[in-house]
């Protein structure tokens, strides 16, 4: 019986500690598969144009052949394009190549918050990656391509997956595979990280560069590495939980150093500029209507001034949308408790002056704010047009980590479940793991 790639052990350790006990455990790992995991390969100095032309050939055969089985076809082949349909990881004229480095990432996705059915587990064996490298160039052709081809398609969903997210709603996997998703990295990555001395480090580079992200990451790590080998017992819906919300923080992308983030689950909202942060309390909409998650722009504000219901009150527009919008009253009483107070289907703001005047800077007005302060205590009607506009993303993330603490959030909406279900099944792979173990 094969053994799959996902039998090893699976950390990138932090500290000192962990890198000890992390070296011991990768080097007993690597004994074991040693001509696999350090993908020596052997030398056969026969270089002929006839063996390179069969080689491209049986690749371009396997791609056109296996297109429906690979996660990435058009991606897959512009990479081969681009080599001149050589081999990649288990190429013979190579002493040493990325393939174990490459099967060793796949090997850890899991403190990735990622699943390993999702790499061709089944195919991506040690055995029969080892069998591959045993044997002569002119040997195992269709093997090695095929095997060669399978693993390429495997690094360029992983990285998909760690810079887009696996069900990003805002690309598809066709986009992406298509070229016309924004920051298409799968294929600049890949060959980045083939000429690099550290693979793996290279192809984590596509990851997002938020401290969210990379606060909550770190901590995964952790979790599925190091405390799980000392016999930390983390509950599996503790990591669960947190690979979604890594998954919903690959989806978010900032345009500008200026934005605002608002978080529906936790109830606020954030303004960030210049490497400083504010944040207030929000209200959000009942479950029977939730309020959206998306990414526009605040392309206007009014003081509402005396209008009924809205005495010094706040309304902000966002771009192309009528809904959800986002109103305030100063001195509302209504945040003693924030969250726990639902509105009609927008969001309601703590200190909506706040945001206004944080609008009125960011758009290079300065001279609005005093406008804004005299119109606010004549209480009289008016309506501010920003000239660039700011950035806001509406997200839904049920956990963070604060001040080296895992927060997590109520699921107001019941979101948790479904997106669970829809990445790793109906018996969660960690579960697997375990029971495997036991």
């Amino acid at each position: 019986m094969q053994k799959s790639i996902r039998s090893g052990p699976c950390f990138k350790a932090f500290g000192n500690m962990g890198i000890i006990i992390g070296t011991v455990f990768l080097m007993l790992y690597l004994i074991t598969n040693a001509k696999a995991a350090g993908t020596t390969l052997k030398i056969d100095k026969e270089d002929s144009a006839e063996r390179d032309t069969a080689l491209s050939e049986m690749i371009r055969s396997q791609l056109a052949k296996h297109k429906y089985g690979l996660y990435y076809p058009l991606s897959v082949s512009r990479f081969y394009q681009s080599t001149g349909f050589k081999l990649a990881f288990v190429a013979p004229e190579t002493v040493k190549t990325h393939a174990g480095e490459a099967m060793m990432f796949l090997d850890c996705v899991i403190q990735y918050g990622l699943n390993p059915s999702d790499y061709h587990s089944k195919i991506l064996t040690y055995e029969r990656l080892n069998k591959l490298v045993k044997l002569g160039s002119n040997e195992g052709i269709r093997e090695k391509a095929f095997f060669d081809m399978m693993l390429t398609d495997a690094m360029i969903t992983l990285i998909n997956n760690l810079h887009y997210g696996k069900l990003n709603p805002y690309h598809s996997t066709n986009g992406i595979d298509l070229g016309i998703a924004p920051n298409n990295v799968s294929g600049s990555v890949l060959q980045y990280a083939m000429a690099q001395k550290d693979f793996m480090s290279a192809v984590e580079l596509a990851q997002p560069k938020s401290a969210a992200y990379v606060n909550l990451q770190k901590h995964m790590r952790l979790l599925t590495g190091v405390y799980d080998l000392d016999c930390y017992d983390t509950p599996d819906s503790t990591i669960r939980k947190m690979a979604i919300n890594m998954e919903r923080l690959r989806w978010i992308t900032h345009d500008s150093t200026t934005y605002i983030d608002v978080n529906l689950a936790a109830s606020n909202l954030t303004f960030h500029s210049k490497g400083s942060t504010y944040k207030i309390n929000i209200n959000v909409s009942a479950p029977a209507i939730p309020t959206a998650a998306l990414k526009t722009v605040i392309t206007s504000f009014t003081i509402t001034g005396n209008k009924p219901n809205h005495p010094n009150g706040f309304l902000f527009r966002l771009s192309n949308y009528t809904n959800p919008y986002i109103y305030g009253t100063t001195g509302s009483q209504s945040f003693q408790a924030p969250g726990q107070r639902f509105t009609g289907g927008n969001i309601e703001l703590a200190q909506p002056d706040k945001l206004a005047q944080f609008l009125s800077a960011n758009d290079g007005s300065l001279y609005r704010l005093a406008i804004l302060l005299k119109t606010l205590k004549k209480k009289q009607v008016k309506t501010f047009n920003l000239k660039k506009g700011t950035e806001i993303v509406i997200a839904y993330l049920t956990c963070e980590m604060i001040d080296g603490a895992l927060i997590t959030y109520n699921d107001v909406y019941n979101l948790d479940p479904l997106l669970e279900l829809r990445l790793y099944g109906i018996k969660n792979q960690f579960t697997q793991i375990r029971d495997a173990n036991n």
